[in-house]
């Protein structure tokens, strides 16, 4: 899998944070990221066992520790991207490198299921949603993001550099898909009027304007949405 390979690559896992989230927009992204799954997460209890996947650099990992989750699992396809996390996180309860769409823990073992700048990689959410409704115990929560527009999702020479093509979904669409793989939607936000991307070039003067216009945007033109849905 090409997208494998790309983020296996120990440069691509050693420039990740720094090209997404180095500059004044960059870390505005991440700050905004984080805290939504955190409120998303609210509900869950702190001792639930829960499992980042994909963990990537550790950043959502290494949150969900702060905020006193006390069981928490790495899991990443990417070798490099896991001990990125390791160093990042090392109160995690543990780290386990292995196919997203194959992952080697029982059914109905974990509370929680994380899957953050993930699912928009993949042209279709179906597969993704069975492995979850596997992994998570009855009314277990499944916490990820999507988005509803980006220049990324139109193929082209930029996707070979950022590591592939990504896909767009409809709220509306998805969440019927959700409720045909037996899920429930809890709780929904959405951020950001522009591609989160595109913040990593916002100059640092521009930035409180671009605060305030992500705040006054109506929800439906923002770009990406994080969801809170359980396991009915």
């Amino acid at each position: 899998m090409r997208k494998r390979d790309y983020y296996s690559d120990p440069a691509i896992a050693g420039d990740y944070d720094a090209w997404r989230f180095g500059s004044a927009g960059g870390r505005y992204v991440d700050e905004r990221e984080r805290a939504a799954i955190v409120r998303l997460a609210a509900d869950v209890p702190k001792n639930a066992k829960i499992l980042d996947l994909p963990t990537g650099t550790g950043r959502v990992t290494a949150q969900l520790v702060d905020a006193g989750f006390t069981s928490v699992i790495a899991a990443d396809a990417s070798l490099p991207m896991l001990q990125l996390t390791r160093s990042r996180a090392s109160n995690v309860r543990g780290t386990m490198q292995t196919d997203a769409f194959d992952v080697a823990l029982q059914p109905a073992s974990i509370d929680a299921l994380l899957s953050i700048r993930f699912l928009f990689h993949f042209a279709t959410p179906e597969p993704f949603l069975r492995e979850a409704q596997r992994l998570l115990k009855p009314n277990g929560s499944l916490i990820f993001d999507t988005i509803r527009w980006t220049p990324r999702a139109i193929p082209g020479p930029m996707q070979r550099l950022l590591g592939g093509r990504i896909w767009t979904s409809s709220p509306r669409t998805l969440t019927k898909q959700l409720e045909a793989a037996g899920f429930r939607v809890v709780a929904t936000e959405s951020l950001f009027a522009l591609p989160s991307l595109c913040y990593r070039f916002i100059p640092r003067p521009f930035m409180p304007l671009m605060e305030r216009i992500d705040r006054a945007v109506g929800k439906s033109l923002l770009t990406k949405t994080f969801w809170h849905v359980v396991k009915v």
